[in-house]
Order: structure tokens, then C-alpha cells, then sequence
């Protein structure tokens, strides 16, 4: 009986750790750390207006203002990146 305890406790404790490291890989699987960037002096803040609320973007300071051309390009970026990554091609299509 001693025996059929040890090992449930054993089995228990091991499911304990288990679960724990899961719930915490899974958080910051989810949840990734992301560098703030410094908005380059070439874009403005802006916000766009969507169904889910408004997302932060960049944007040339004539689209900011509502007299741009009639091209727009959208640089969107994966999982784990951000804005910054796009820094270099915005200012070639600046």
C-alpha cells in the first residue's frame, strides 16, 4: 500500500510539472516579448480604424494627412515581428 502511494505521489508531482511548464511555454509562446520601436523621423503615428478596434501604424506624413497618392502599400509582418523590421523599405518608398 506504502509503495501504490509513493508512486501516485510520484505521478502526481511529475503531471504537476508538467502541466506547469506547458502553461508557461504555452504564455509565452502567445505573449512574445516585442521591443518598443522609435517611430523614424520619415512616418507618423497613426491609427486605422478597423472592426476590432484601432490598430497603431505608420504612415508617410501626406497619407497621414489625407492627400495621399493613389498607390498605398501595406507592409504587414509575422508572428514575433514588428514595424521596425519594414524601417529600411519604407524610406525607399518614401
Amino acid at each position: 500500500m506504502q509503495r501504490w502511494r509513493r508512486a501516485l505521489i510520484r505521478v502526481a508531482v511529475y503531471l504537476a510539472v508538467y502541466l506547469g511548464a506547458c502553461f508557461y511555454l504555452a504564455g509565452v509562446y502567445i505573449h512574445p516579448h516585442r521591443d518598443v520601436s522609435m517611430v523614424p523621423k520619415e512616418v507618423k503615428e497613426v491609427q486605422i480604424e478597423s472592426a476590432k478596434g484601432p490598430v497603431p501604424s505608420w504612415a508617410t506624413p501626406r497619407l497621414a494627412a489625407g492627400a495621399g497618392g493613389p498607390v498605398v502599400f501595406v507592409l504587414a509582418y509575422g508572428y514575433g515581428g514588428n514595424r521596425s523590421n519594414w524601417i529600411d523599405v519604407m524610406r525607399k518608398f518614401g
